[in-house]
């Protein structure tokens, strides 16, 4: 199985190199990797030839993309490892694969609704909820509202928050 750890947004200059998005814990993680996979329809192998940071982005190119077209062409797909490969994170942080089609409920045990996003908002996240009726709430990613996150349950205890689920 594969991890998404970035995303390709776009060319970088003329010598095929790319800007990568990380959506990883740890961004530096990058700077160790020798290669990645696409999340293409084969899951094709990319090696890696340099790494740059540039401010919350960087700057990667992989070998054989020599040229801005061939950078262009990888703009919006997904960066991945194996998952024997993911990192350890501390224990109240989650990988967003895993928070995916958890079932949100509240204190009273009421079911809420299923994760099916996870948006990053710069100070916190937001955990995207579709409820029974296919609309869908936002519910802010801290210790205020999450009561409990249980992985291996695929369960998610929020607190009572007035006006968020009117």
């Amino acid at each position: 199985d594969l991890i998404t750890i970035g995303v390709i947004k776009k060319a970088h200059g003329i010598n095929g190199y790319v800007h990568v998005h990380p959506l990883t814990y740890d961004p530096n993680r990058f700077f160790a990797l020798k290669r990645v996979y696409l999340n293409d329809k084969r899951k094709t192998e990319l090696k890696i030839e340099d790494i740059k940071q540039s401010g919350k982005s960087l700057i990667v190119k992989f070998r054989n993309c020599d040229n801005r077209l061939a950078a262009d062409a990888l703009k919006s797909l997904e960066l991945m490892v194996p998952e024997t490969e993911k990192i350890k994170l501390p224990s109240d942080v989650y990988f967003i694969h895993d928070l995916i089609d958890c079932t949100v409920f509240d204190s009273s045990g009421q079911q809420i609704g299923i994760v099916i996003d996870v948006q990053e908002n710069g100070g916190n996240d937001l955990y995207v909820v579709q409820r029974s009726d296919l609309t869908e709430v936002l519910i802010p990613a801290v210790s205020q509202f999450i009561k409990s996150i249980e992985i291996e349950l695929k369960k998610i205890e929020i607190s009572e928050i007035p006006g968020l689920l009117d």
